[in-house]
């Protein structure tokens, strides 16, 4: 948890005391063979522009206070709601009501279908190393490619397709496209 400044406290403190009719000034920082000493002053003695200036700065202090108050609130609800969210992140899994593989046909197409849609931009690609295929799924891309004789890998997050692709002989890490992406030079 965060505290107040010590130089708000020692201010607003030193206000108080002024406020009291006296105001103690700090003990000097000096090497223990100078005699240190405490001054004081008296309300009585100071100008009314004086005692304007110090009501303004006891204002000031009590608004930082009251600010600095307020924002460790803030900070502290909005570490609330992060922990809230983490919490319920962690709990969260990716648990499709459906198999990945019935997916990928239903609405990406078969195999086959796959293949003959890629092969006109796996031929664009001949002659380009490395290629990373981000969300690669069963693998058809990588295929094509490594057929041409391109060097290519995959990343799919599906564990499932990521295994399928694999087991065609791809290369192919099961994981978050973007982690992938920022790891590369």
């Amino acid at each position: 948890m965060r505290t107040l400044p010590a130089v708000l406290v020692a201010a607003h403190a030193a206000v108080i005391a002024f406020a009291c009719h006296e105001i103690v000034a700090p003990e000097p920082r000096a090497p223990a063979r100078v005699a240190r000493g405490t001054a004081a002053t008296s309300l009585d003695s100071l100008s009314l522009a004086e005692l304007q200036l110090l009501a303004q700065m006891e204002d000031s202090l009590i608004r930082a206070i009251q600010q600095d108050s307020g924002d460790m609130a803030a900070m502290a609800e909005l570490n609330r709601r992060i922990e809230r969210l983490e919490a319920a992140e962690a709990r969260r899994a990716l648990r499709p009501w459906y198999r990945s593989d019935r997916f990928e046909e239903e609405f990406r197409g078969a195999r086959d279908e796959l293949v003959e849609r890629y092969r006109g931009l796996a031929r664009r690609l001949e002659g380009c190393a490395p290629v990373l295929d981000v969300g690669c799924g069963r693998g058809e891309f990588l295929q094509l490619l490594r057929e041409l004789g391109v060097e290519a890998t995959g990343v799919e997050r599906d564990a499932d397709a990521a295994a399928a692709a694999r087991a065609g002989g791809a290369k192919v890490e099961e994981g978050d496209g973007l982690d992938v992406l920022a790891r590369l030079p």
